[in-house]
């Protein structure tokens, strides 16, 4: 005999399909976290804020970052302060999306521009 139907008909594997769209619709934005990899474009150092452009050039979408006391911003693997994002750089973005827009949680400097 085989297993038996629940739900209407979906089965157990139309049933968990079913529960994990639910729980994705359901989450809220703060808990869905991304990745974005790219170049800084823009610094606001007083707004704690910065730009960065996709790879891909000119034409990429600009996402604008917020951060807070949490984001971990590092070089080499080193913790350095958000003064030294600049325009330029190569970063890797990790962020979560949240109603005042994406917050960075942790960013990793690739590539410093070569006056430093």
């Amino acid at each position: 005999m085989r297993g038996k139907r629940v739900a209407g008909g979906l089965g157990w594997f139309g049933l968990l399909a079913a529960a994990l769209v639910a729980c994705a619709l359901g989450a809220p934005a703060e808990a869905l976290a991304a990745n974005r990899d790219g170049v800084i474009v823009a610094v606001s150092t007083e707004e704690r804020t910065f730009a960065v452009q996709s790879d891909g050039g000119d034409g990429a979408p600009v996402v604008t970052f917020r951060t807070d006391a949490d984001t971990r911003i590092t070089f080499e693997r080193k913790a350095v302060p958000f003064g030294n994002l600049v325009p330029g750089d190569q970063v890797s973005v990790r962020y979560r999306n949240h109603d005042l827009g994406p917050l960075a949680t942790a960013v990793e400097i690739h590539r410093l521009r070569p006056s430093r």
